[in-house]
């Protein structure tokens, strides 16, 4: 190996390593799941499998040791993260790295993992959504008797109209959580995995070794597929099937994030063909933000649109 190749492979172990350490603070995880990650695409990618394997397995034990001295209940935890969001896409990335297919379609690997299990979580397999929803009962309940408290203890305590206000809040605020968790926890998993497929491709490619990169951002787009997809999942919500209701809300809010990006993408596609300073973009998007869901709305509206009518002729580019 070369100098830069071992500097690479050591620099890849220990990105794998960090997610044994932090990955119990719930506020980095998702760093630390996207550096593990990362490290093991580009070991099983640029090194040999054996090597990513014993590292991956090496990691895992640790992590099972570590999570045996703390409560109860984070062995599980360590292993659902480890092998759902991290092991497993990592290995589905890299193969797809390997087989030189397109960054697309590694993404697409890459959540089946994530996405079975949601499918399971939705179905409530073992009670497990009961089970949760009841978990997040609980923490509103907690939430909304310390902001009762924390009233009352104000030189000038809120009036119980202020109060009830919040308490609803917090209670749609979790209901909303529940209702869409498994939509959730797949769109979070598509951030990182494209975030660790771009800093894997970086080291691979540092070295002189191949990996599809991802599309510009401004050409980001969803096909007339995803729209027949979108029909379908509507007319199920009209027609109301309870037992399908949790899947087809679950894939509205996936669509609906995704058009969002889409929109987005389209955007500062024209924004950047204008020219525009950016400042001006900043501010923009600033005000886009605090807009709150009208924006958002908006945004997802002209993605929806654009899958149609391809207004930056991405597929054109596709085919020449």
């Amino acid at each position: 190996m070369t100098s830069t190749q071992t500097r690479l492979s050591w620099a890849a172990v220990g990105m794998v390593v960090s997610y044994n350490l932090f990955c119990w603070l719930p506020a980095s995880i998702w760093a630390f799941t996207i550096a593990a990650s990362a490290g093991l695409i580009f070991l099983f990618a640029a090194r040999t499998v054996w090597f990513g394997s014993a590292i991956a397995t090496l990691s895992f034990v640790a992590g099972m040791i570590t999570a045996s001295l703390l409560p109860a209940g984070y062995g599980l935890y360590y292993a659902g993260f480890w092998v759902v969001l991290v092991f497993l896409p990592a290995g589905f990335m890299s193969g797809s790295i390997r087989r030189g297919f397109s960054a697309y379609k590694a993404q697409i690997l890459a959540l089946l993992p994530v996405s079975i299990m949601m499918m399971l979580y939705l179905a409530n397999l073992g009670n497990v959504a009961t089970d949760w929803k009841d978990v997040l009962g609980n923490m509103s309940t907690l939430v909304i008797d310390w902001y009762r408290e924390a009233a009352r203890a104000l030189p000038s305590s809120l009036s119980p109209e202020e109060v009830n206000t919040f308490k609803a809040f917090t209670e749609s605020l979790f209901d909303f959580f529940h209702r869409f968790f498994a939509g959730l926890i797949i769109c979070w998993a598509a951030a990182m995995n494209m975030a660790a497929y771009h800093i894997a491709g970086m080291m691979i490619r540092k070295e002189d070794g191949f990996c599809r990169e991802l599309r510009d951002f401004v050409l980001w787009k969803l096909g007339v597929a995803s729209m027949i997809v979108l029909a379908i999942a509507l007319l199920f919500r009209v027609i109301g099937i309870e037992s399908t209701t949790p899947f087809v809300d679950n894939l509205l809010f996936i669509l609906g994030v995704s058009y969002m990006v889409v929109g987005l993408a389209v955007i500062e596609y024209y924004l950047k063909r204008r020219r525009i300073h950016a400042a001006l973009r900043i501010a923009f998007y600033v005000m886009l933000f605090l807009s709150g869901w009208i924006g958002g709305l908006l945004v997802a509206v002209v993605g929806l649109v654009d899958s149609h009518f391809d207004f930056r002729r991405v597929r054109a580019q596709q085919i020449g």
